[in-house]
C-alpha cells in the first residue's frame, strides 16, 4: 500500500492528523489534531450536560415522553447563546476532512521518489 493511501486512511479512521504524524510531519499533524481534540471534548461535554438535563426533566415530568418534544428541547438547548456546540462540531469535521487531504498529499510527495526508482 502506498504511503499516501495509508496516511489518508490513518487520518480518516483513527484521528484527524494521525496520517501526518505517521509520516513524521509532527507539526502539521498537531495543527489538525489539537483543534480536533479540543472541539470534540467541548462537544461531548456540552452533549453530556444536555443529556443530564433531558433525563432530569423526563424523571420529574416537566418534559413529556414524546420524541418530538425531547428533540425540540435538545435543539433549543444546543442553540442557546453561549453554547458553541454546533461550531465545535464543524471545527472537528473541517479538521478531519482537511487532514485526510493533507495526509494524502504529503504521502504522495513521499511516494513520487519511490515511483521514480522502480
Amino acid at each position: 500500500m502506498q504511503k499516501s493511501t495509508k496516511a489518508a486512511l490513518y487520518s480518516a479512521l483513527i484521528l484527524p492528523g494521525a496520517g501526518l504524524l505517521w509520516l513524521k510531519q509532527y507539526r502539521s499533524g498537531l495543527i489538525y489534531l489539537g483543534p480536533s481534540l479540543i472541539a470534540a471534548t467541548y462537544y461531548f461535554r456540552v452533549t453530556m450536560e444536555i443529556a443530564g438535563q433531558v433525563s432530569d426533566k423526563l424523571v420529574d415530568g416537566s418534559l413529556p415522553l414524546d420524541p418530538a418534544a425531547v428533540s425540540d428541547f435538545i435543539d433549543k438547548m444546543m442553540s442557546q447563546p453561549g453554547s458553541y456546540a454546533n461550531e465545535a462540531k464543524w471545527v472537528f469535521i473541517i479538521c478531519w476532512c482537511v487532514s485526510i487531504v493533507a495526509s494524502y498529499l504529503a504521502g504522495k510527495k513521499l511516494d513520487l521518489p519511490n515511483a521514480e526508482n522502480k
